[in-house]
């Protein structure tokens, strides 16, 4: 076959142009897949440190409003569907909430006797959590309350506030994904949960003595 010269320059632009293609194309994907990578790795550490900067952050509050304020906020890191409510007058009432019914939910409408609000007034009788399982029979004691429902079975958690031996308020929260079964989320919304009630206990118990009820660093002389 004769040698021709145009023929094989054309094979040289088109093997250039390919090669340039796929640089084109594998130089944004390296840089996404090494993002990702990164931001796994990211997430990982911030999961480490959000319990040390939760309790941090606990004490730094300005007032009792501000730990609940900062319980919310942490709570809703762990699962973005949350309530805190507090107990008064026999009833319990919607303090703050986070990602409930799309977001539309008034934590000032949430208004329940223990009776009607299922795991919630289980953990207001017992003073100890109260694990809902997607997988598992429900039972009046660990039904959920009526502003979590309507979006399918998933799995729930009910810890309490306890403040010198009382329940003062419930912390809910669940799965932001229905069937998948238990993790670590409900550990640290108990420690959550209990972290706060040590700092509001102590910051109650300094005011009953005389002191304020704000953070000791917030404090003015």
């Amino acid at each position: 076959m004769p040698y021709n010269q145009d023929v094989v320059s054309l094979d040289d632009h088109v093997r250039v142009a390919t090669d340039r293609a796929l640089t084109d194309v594998r130089t944004p994907i390296e840089v996404a897949l090494r993002a990702l990578a990164e931001a796994v790795a990211t997430e990982v550490r911030s999961s480490e440190r959000r319990l040390p900067d939760a309790i941090r952050a606990f004490h730094k509050a300005g007032s009792l409003g501000g730990v609940l304020r900062v319980l919310a906020d942490c709570v809703w890191r762990e699962a973005d569907r949350s309530a805190v409510l507090i107990v008064a007058n026999g009833r319990l009432r919607g303090w703050h909430c986070s990602g409930l019914r799309g977001g539309e939910t008034d934590p000032k409408a949430i208004d329940l006797s223990y009776a009607e609000s299922g795991l919630l007034g289980t953990v207001v009788a017992t003073g100890a959590s109260v694990v809902s399982l997607a997988s598992g029979p429900r039972t009046p004691a660990t039904e959920l309350p009526a502003f979590a429902q309507g979006v399918g079975q998933r799995d729930a958690v009910a810890t309490p506030l306890v403040l010198g031996g009382t329940v003062a308020g419930v912390v809910y929260a669940d799965e932001p994904a229905a069937g998948e079964g238990p993790g670590s989320w409900i550990g640290s919304v108990e420690l959550l949960a209990q972290q706060a009630a040590l700092v509001l206990e102590a910051r109650t118990a300094r005011y009953l003595t005389g002191g304020s009820l704000e953070s000791p660093g917030e404090c003015t002389a």
